[in-house]
């Protein structure tokens, strides 16, 4: 698409596209004087320009905590299992509960 035709599907004056091509922010080609884009190349880079809502940035921290979370329960619990299994003469029953009631704290 030429400059004019990108101008109106953004909704940009054609100094703003100047602005961005000279900085090297928008994907276009260079053809002698006229700057070509590609509806694809632009599509993409909209979608990668694009400012996330508050509920994604939410959604994303929650992934991120229980993933930490379930990190330190695998550390915490190789951790205790080290030190539990060094004590043979405890039963297995006493040993999980032991387990079970370390983490509920």
């Amino acid at each position: 698409m030429s400059i004019d035709e990108f101008a109106k599907y953004l909704r940009l004056s054609k100094s703003t596209i100047y602005k961005l091509k000279s900085t090297r922010e928008i994907p276009c080609f260079k053809t002698g004087k006229i700057l070509i884009f590609k509806r694809k190349d632009v599509d993409e880079w909209l979608k990668r320009c694009r400012s996330k809502s508050k509920y994604e940035i939410e959604m994303e921290e929650l992934e991120i905590s229980k993933k930490c979370v379930l990190k330190i329960n695998e550390l915490v619990l190789r951790k205790l299992c080290k030190t539990f299994n060094s004590f043979n003469r405890y039963s297995e029953t006493f040993r999980l509960s032991i387990i079970i009631f370390t983490l509920s704290m």
